[in-house]
């Protein structure tokens, strides 16, 4: 949801999406179990409150202190944005061309575990 709404990844927000693209795969999960979590007030400039404390939330490195995928899903911000196109949540096309290029990566994390 945070590379949704923000067209970046989580723990890199400062690189540019061909950057993200270049680090090696097990950075991603490298960066899961040491890094916090950065929230650049530009980048989620045109994110509601409400969505932000829902990625905070969803992002918790704690699992006991992580919210459920039904408690999720059961969020306000969730239950006003479902049914939504990304044109009518307001997504950016910088934004959205962004969440593609982090598309190659996160396959290839994903490859990583096949």
């Amino acid at each position: 949801l945070y590379q949704l709404l923000t067209g970046k990844l989580p723990f890199w927000s400062n690189l540019s999406p061909q950057q993200v693209a270049a680090l090696p795969p097990y950075a991603l999960l490298g960066a899961v179990r040491t890094h916090d979590v950065s929230y650049p007030r530009a980048t989620w400039s045109g994110v509601t409150a409400e969505g932000q404390a829902l990625v905070a939330a969803m992002l918790q490195r704690d699992p006991a202190q992580r919210i459920t995928a039904a408690a999720a899903l059961a969020h306000p911000w969730f239950q006003r944005v479902l049914g939504y196109t990304p044109a009518a949540t307001g997504l950016e096309k910088e934004r959205a061309e962004a969440v593609s290029n982090n598309v190659e990566f996160s396959a290839r994390v994903a490859a990583m575990h096949l």
